[in-house]
């Protein structure tokens, strides 16, 4: 399995992932979302809390909850 890493150039934070065959699932964009950004209300990232150059293009399946890899 690859290991794809979120990074959040606001907090200087990152994290490791290792996604599954639909991509992130639900408990995964939510660790990453508390990983990358634990502020409530912050709205410095994207949909994982991800921000900054090299992460890779996410989208959230708004049926499902899994973040899938573009």
């Amino acid at each position: 399995m690859n290991t794809i890493t979120l990074t959040n150039e606001f907090h200087n934070t990152s994290i490791n992932l290792v996604p599954g065959r639909g991509g992130l699932s639900p408990r995964q964009v939510t660790r990453a979302r508390r990983a990358l950004c634990g502020i409530a209300g912050c709205t410095c990232g994207g949909d994982c809390g991800e921000r900054g150059p090299g992460n890779p293009a996410l989208a959230i399946n708004p049926t499902t909850g899994w973040a899938e890899l573009a």
